[in-house]
């Protein structure tokens, strides 16, 4: 609500301020210690073929063969085929590339910044409905103040530029809240749990394995569970942990898979 991607400057591509937009990128990428060539090829990339076209080429690139795992490229993209691209079999390409294309036909903004804020909002409205099981188990009662229809709509009156600060860290975080201590609002980046992932998926591999194995993509064949096994066995050794998100993503949807095939069977027995 407060902060937004990197879709501000591929946004500002598609208005024509071309040299605004390089700016800022390239100024935000040295910032982090990145690269600025490729992140700004990636911009513009986004902005020149627009949603529709990268949703098309992305389906054109599954079902033209195996995908081999590629490093993570910075820059902002409508679709980015990540390392679950790989471990996908011949029919699980086949039938993401045909949801890709039926998504590619959808009414949707294609105005990057627009686009992405609903994106993420709706992101977060799914996280909050995945971790409601949890809570009411823990006799938590969560709130998302953020995801109040009132605050959406006031975040998203100012425009996307306006929240993507360079140097300020949420810039209208500060603003609303300037009682916040400096060193929250100052701050560059968010903490990091990475190693805490590594050791929770080492210490459950063989469960993890086990869960992939039997869930309805392995066993329809959509997925390849022995490339799964292999990448979580990196991960599980400290190695390839830009692999982590997509393989938490995978073991939550097959976790979810799992229960539900399960809840059908008890029905109908």
């Amino acid at each position: 609500m407060l902060d937004a991607s990197s879709s501000c400057w591929v946004r500002l591509l598609q208005d024509g301020r071309r040299r605004e937009a390089h700016r800022q990128a390239v100024a935000f990428a040295r910032l982090r210690n990145t690269a600025p060539g490729p992140y700004w090829k990636a911009l513009k990339q986004a902005a020149d073929l627009g949603r529709a076209s990268t949703l098309e080429r992305a389906a054109e690139t599954l079902e033209r063969g195996p995908i081999a795992p590629s490093p993570v490229v910075a820059g902002w993209s409508w679709c980015r085929l990540g390392a679950g691209a790989s471990w996908l079999t011949a029919e699980g390409r086949h039938e993401v590339a045909a949801l890709l294309r039926q998504a590619a036909r959808n009414q949707q903004p294609e105005l990057a910044d627009e686009f992405d804020q609903w994106a993420a909002l709706r992101s977060v409205g799914a996280s909050a409905r995945g971790w409601a099981p949890y809570a009411e188990a823990l006799g938590v009662q969560p709130v998302y103040p953020y995801l109040d229809n009132e605050v959406v709509r006031a975040a998203f009156a100012v425009r996307a530029l306006a929240r993507r600060g360079l140097v300020t860290y949420k810039p209208l975080l500060r603003a609303a809240l300037p009682q916040l201590p400096d060193w929250l609002t100052s701050r560059r980046s968010k903490g990091s749990f990475t190693a805490q992932r590594i050791a929770g998926l080492a210490r459950h591999q063989g469960q993890l394995d086990e869960l992939i194995a039997s869930s309805p993509l392995a066993v329809d064949g959509l997925i390849d569970p022995a490339t799964v096994r292999a990448a979580l066995a990196q991960v599980a050794r400290g190695q390839s942990a830009t692999v982590i998100a997509d393989l938490h993503q995978l073991i939550v949807t097959c976790w979810w898979l799992t229960g539900r095939t399960t809840d059908r069977e008890v029905a109908a027995c």
